[in-house]
């Protein structure tokens, strides 16, 4: 068989524009690579799937040779098997997946062998828990942070959740986990397209919970830092009617940050409201007006406290209720509404209790369409993150009504794929490979030591690159830019090594005499221009 070329790879590392000329190896210019999906189902994370892979010529005999496929922040190899077919296997990870692939290709007809490249790229879907481990304190009842997206071509996405010690942790419908006691557990939460049967599955994923005792711990509220300065928010979210004897949802806590949490109300007033998964209730009845309390944030995971002022309305009961017009969403009535931006997942319906044949939706300011459009019956498309509340308007029974929308950013957490990376000069730009890009917040870089051997540029759609220019070592940190409602996110930090380009003689190649080099040599024998290589002859 013909010897494999084994440096190929690693020559083009080298020298960069290197080209193969010889008697058995030469580019194949009108050739290239093709991969056709074996089916049109969509990629999942831990689904298996495949590509066909062809060349553009048929008489082109395909083995893969080498191929590697990156995408959030991580690496796989790419698996080959016979029949001219990439096979990818349990990738867990949601994202966007590129990579180029090199294949050698025998050509029958005219006796040669050929080197192919082609670039695949493809996406894999899934909302996952963002941690596979998860701690939590007896008593203590959290919603795990999850990310990713979902294709617009499901018809609606139904989650289940299950724990398989109930003992340890229960979790409800909504994926709200609640710890009972030490121990561990694993949460699984399940997939599926309109129904939740084994046909409809989509995918499942699950991380492990460990419950502990909870610490005893004391807070000075005395030296509680202001929540709103620190990007923490309260909204009414549910029309408070006055005199109400049932217990009344009155607004949502929005966090400035990931991880673990709870709440406190002023000792006074703990029979008057309850704290419910970032969610404030009203106990008792209360008059038509305007009222303010404290509530305390406790990160617990970080040792802060902060103090958070809410304010919320209390409305007269009307004696014709029929006459009210009231915005509706996800089955409730609401005042306000809060959601996350999430790729994928950015589509939802507002109604009314009125008729919906009588009711018409659109924005109040034209200019708001950068965030969100709404169609006339209500379905609303959001398509950036809000700095201040889009308001809405419904005209019915020739009245305006108003509805505030604001759209947050999803979690800020960064993670860095690899923290140290070693280069040379002229490799040309590279991607640091950063989770946590959510929203509208853009990526910000700065040196942290003064460095000259690296550039950060970012193109026009706020993408950030880093270029190797010269030898050194540079310390780059990364965050996401803050605004009005969210603190800088946590930081990130990325050593690069750069080192100059290593020259090649003949030196290197040992005793390969089956390989010829061609170039123009420099006093010290050293190549200092492009290298041609030639196959010399046959081996077995």
């Amino acid at each position: 068989m013909w010897k494999k070329l084994c440096i190929t790879l690693l020559t083009i590392g080298l020298l960069g524009s290197a080209a193969y000329v010889g008697n058995m190896l030469s580019a194949a210019e009108a050739s290239t690579l093709q991969f056709i999906a074996q089916d049109d189902r969509e990629h999942y994370v831990g689904n298996d799937f495949s590509y066909v892979v062809s060349g553009s010529r048929e008489e082109e005999v395909i083995q893969i040779s080498d191929g590697a496929i990156h995408g959030n922040g991580r690496m796989y190899e790419v698996l080959f098997s016979e029949g001219n077919i990439l096979q990818f296997s349990q990738i867990r990870q949601p994202g966007f997946y590129q990579g180029d692939i090199t294949a050698e290709v025998a050509d029958k007809e005219a006796g040669s062998l050929y080197e192919l490249k082609g670039m695949i790229s493809f996406t894999v879907y899934g909302v996952i828990y963002r941690y596979e481990e998860y701690e939590a304190v007896i008593g203590e009842t959290i919603l795990p942070k999850t990310y990713g997206a979902m294709p617009n071509t499901l018809n609606d996405v139904r989650y289940v959740y299950t724990s398989d010690n109930p003992e340890i942790a229960q979790v409800d419908e909504q994926g709200y986990v609640s710890a009972l006691q030490e121990g561990s557990c694993h949460i699984k939460m399940s997939a599926y397209d309109s129904v939740a049967d084994e046909e409809h599955l989509l995918y499942e994923t699950s991380m492990t919970l460990h419950v502990t005792a909870a610490k005893e711990q004391t807070w000075d509220k005395g030296q509680a830092l202001d929540g709103i300065e620190n990007g923490y928010r309260f909204v009414q979210s549910q029309q408070i009617i006055a005199n109400e004897s049932n217990e009344q949802k009155i607004g949502t806590i929005a966090l400035a940050q990931s991880g673990a949490y709870r709440y406190e109300v002023e000792e006074a007033l703990q029979d008057t409201y309850e704290i419910r998964n970032e969610e404030l209730y009203l106990l008792k009845p209360q008059k038509e007006g305007t009222y303010t309390l404290s509530v305390y944030i406790i990160s617990t995971d970080r040792g802060e406290i902060y103090e958070l002022t809410c304010t919320y309305q209390i409305e007269a009961k009307k004696h014709e209720e029929n006459s009210d017009f009231v915005f509706r969403y996800e089955g409730k009535d609401t005042t306000s509404i809060i959601r996350q931006f999430q790729e994928g997942n950015n589509t939802f319906q507002i109604t009314s209790n009125k008729n919906l044949d009588e009711v018409r939706f659109s924005l109040k300011k034209e200019a708001d369409s950068e965030y969100l459009s709404i169609s006339e019956m209500g379905n609303v498309q959001v398509k950036h993150v809000t700095q201040d509340p889009v308001t809405i308007i419904a005209r019915w029974n020739k009245q305006v009504y108003e509805l505030n929308i604001v759209i947050e950013k999803a979690d800020q957490l960064l993670e860095i794929a690899m923290d140290d990376v070693s280069v040379q000069v002229g490799d040309g730009a590279f991607d640091p490979l950063i989770k946590g890009r959510y929203g509208n917040g853009r990526m910000i870089a700065h040196m942290v030591n003064d460095s000259k051997a690296v550039e950060l540029r970012y193109n026009d759609k706020g993408d950030m690159s880093i270029v190797p220019i010269a030898e050194g070592d540079a310390l780059i940190a990364f965050y996401n830019e803050g605004d009005i409602h969210y603190r800088r996110s946590n930081e990130v930090i990325l050593r690069v090594h750069v080192r100059n380009r290593q020259a090649l003689s003949d030196d290197w190649l040992g005793n390969g005499e089956w390989l010829e080099l061609e170039g123009e040599k420099g006093e010290n024998g050293w190549f200092v221009s492009d290298v041609r290589m030639s196959v010399s002859e046959e081996s077995e």
